[in-house]
């Protein structure tokens, strides 16, 4: 179908607990109704965008650390959007001497839940000490399904507790209306 007039009406929202039955349309849970007018979001439209530059170098660590300053907490508008979030950056990991691989670990959560992961690693041969950079991307769509506050980070760790691991990262999230 093209070329067909198409009005919005308005939408109704239920909360992150959704209709109490699938396909049961009752107020059970019911949020609130939105009539359609100047300034109202429509379906795919941006709700929110927000930054994080971080930066944290030489962890030493076999557990995942937050990286400094890439985290971000933002309260979704409604329960039905989605985030796309993006964060990207350069990596690097050092060896703990000849001999031995190096590597770098990274994720993107939103709280304790993973929503990406990276490794970027090398192997060192015998006589040399080698060190790796790499690059990194998350990008995807998170659903959180709620109207708390969320909090959005990025966190790495080396290949055991005599590893170097640094990140330097950039990355935001928008809320995309559902």
């Amino acid at each position: 179908m093209s070329n067909k007039a198409l009005r919005i009406l308005g939408y109704i929202e239920w909360n992150a607990s959704g209709l109490a039955t699938a396909g049961n349309w009752d107020l059970t849970n019911f949020y609130y109704a939105q009539v359609f007018g100047p300034g109202i979001r429509k379906p795919g439209d941006i709700v929110q965008t927000n930054g994080f530059s971080g930066a944290l170098a030489a962890t030493v660590s076999a557990s995942f650390v937050d990286v400094t300053s890439a985290t971000i907490t933002v309260t979704p508008k409604s329960a039905a959007n989605k985030f796309l979030f993006m964060c990207g950056g350069v990596v690097q990991a050092s060896a703990a001497g000849a001999g031995t691989n190096s590597e770098h670990y990274g994720q993107f959560l939103r709280g304790a839940t993973i929503l990406a992961t990276s490794l970027v690693g090398v192997v060192s041969g015998a006589g040399s000490n080698m060190q790796t950079d790499g690059s990194i991307v998350y990008s995807g769509v998170d659903t959180p399904n709620t109207l708390a506050a969320v909090t959005y980070k990025m966190q790495h760790r080396g290949l055991s507790a005599s590893h170097n691991v640094s990140s330097t990262v950039r990355g935001y999230v928008q809320e995309i209306m559902g």
